[in-house]
């Protein structure tokens, strides 16, 4: 029964030491898309990290930070991609050109 609740209280500290890594990450953001990309990264998270942890056999803290953090990245780049609507159009040229050349 201790196990559960320590594992319980490992995975929110784990959740949180992630979610704190994110928001001083983005000081430059406004408040409410900065709560969004760290409210999104840690959903993604949690609702993926389990399985990811048992297929590869990682430690599921350990998975669940590096799920949060990559999923931050991605979530970041797309948004970056949406508000730079040129250099969207620039990538998707040069793919369709062959490859960037």
């Amino acid at each position: 029964m201790f196990e559960k609740i320590t594992a319980y209280w490992h995975t929110v500290t784990a959740i949180l030491a992630a979610a704190t890594y994110l928001w001083f990450a983005q000081k430059d953001m406004p408040f409410l898309p900065r709560v969004g990309k760290v409210v999104g990264a840690c959903l993604l998270g949690v609702s993926v990290a389990p399985e990811i942890a048992v297929k590869f056999g990682t430690g599921q803290n350990t998975t669940l930070v590096a799920v949060i953090t990559l999923g931050w990245v991605v979530l970041d780049a797309v948004s970056t991609l949406i508000h730079n609507r040129a250099l969207l159009v620039e990538m998707i040229t040069r793919i369709i050109r062959g490859g960037g050349k």
